[in-house]
């Protein structure tokens, strides 16, 4: 199979999945960060809230594809009305589905 088909199939792979949740939380020195619940090594970072949406995108497709391949189990997402902010969270932080 060539490298390019082999991409196509990691993206199919991917873009079939359940969306998974993503906060977005400002920082205090400037710019977002991204932090996933459900991966808890995973994060991206942004200067201002559409280029961090952007990165968490990239970086949670990145991610799940790496664990599709290497044949690992995909965490569950958790269902975003159970999620919980915690008293730390910013002012101004943001669910979102990815």
């Amino acid at each position: 199979m060539s490298p390019k088909r082999d991409k196509l199939a990691w993206l199919r792979a991917v873009e079939s999945l359940p969306a998974y949740p993503v906060v977005l939380l400002p920082l205090s020195g400037g710019g977002w960060e991204a932090v996933f619940p459900n991966l808890a090594r995973l994060s991206a970072w942004g200067a201002d809230k559409d280029a961090c949406r952007a990165n968490a995108v990239e970086a949670l497709t990145f991610e799940l594809g790496q664990r599709i391949v290497a044949g690992d189990e995909l965490p569950t997402p958790s269902d975003p009305a159970r999620l919980i902010a915690g008293d730390d969270e910013p002012p101004g932080s943001e669910l979102l589905l990815l």
